[in-house]
């Protein structure tokens, strides 16, 4: 949540509930890899089975030309050497500039937080934003304190005693951290709850159904 506003975030997940094209893009490959697993594990307890490549090499780029749904991150500057296709149904996002474009592609639709149900939807962006706003204080009070701690910081803390109030401060900030990501990952869960609800009843099983599902034949 660091790199992405909530809005976007939202954004993100109905693209991966619909199973577009995602194409992420970024100077920082840590973030590729940190972004991509954050957005599969967002759906949970869906799983993305389809093509999912945190960071993939120039010479294998022609995979974005692929017309079953994806997941891929690759450097920003390969656009120093060539351009997405046009109208390709590929939804693309920015990780550096937070810039996002959905697919665009001939009679395919554009899809949106609208076909989200509302109050799920509503619960869910309060909850992020809630989260966001203590990541926000956490990374806020480390600047402050960062300005009082010597430079050798991080030697300080592998180094002193367990029960130093350096190691103390640092240990509850690992645990708020840990926290608040459990937070994050409940708020999806419960709205993948809401989303999932009765889904049961829209299912028929094989055996009730008047055809063959496999061969589309009528039973007799």
């Amino acid at each position: 949540m660091d790199n992405l506003s909530v809005d976007l975030i939202i954004q993100l997940l109905v693209q991966l509930l619909t199973e577009q094209k995602i194409l992420m893009s970024s100077v920082r490959h840590s973030v590729l890899s940190d972004i991509g697993e954050a957005l599969i594990y967002m759906i949970f307890p869906l799983k993305w089975t389809v093509v999912y490549i945190p960071y993939i090499y120039m010479g294998c780029i022609h995979v974005i030309q692929s017309p079953s749904p994806y997941l891929i991150g690759m450097d920003s500057r390969f656009f120093d050497f060539f351009r997405l296709p046009p109208n390709g149904g590929i939804a693309y996002l920015d990780l550096d500039t937070n810039n996002f474009k959905p697919p665009l592609a001939p009679g395919q639709p554009i899809f949106d937080s609208k076909v989200l149900p509302k109050k799920p939807l509503k619960q869910l962006k309060t909850r992020l934003l809630e989260l966001k706003e203590k990541i926000f204080q956490m990374k806020n009070t480390r600047k402050t304190s960062s300005k009082m701690i010597p430079r050798n910081m991080m030697l300080d803390c592998m180094f002193s005693t367990s029960n130093s109030d350096l190691a103390q401060d640092e240990l509850i900030k690992v645990r708020k951290r840990t926290q608040i990501g459990s937070c994050i990952k409940e708020a999806f869960l419960q709205f993948m709850v809401h989303l999932l609800k009765d889904y049961r009843l829209c299912l028929e099983p094989v055996r009730n159904s008047q055809t063959d599902v496999m061969f589309n034949i009528e039973r007799k």
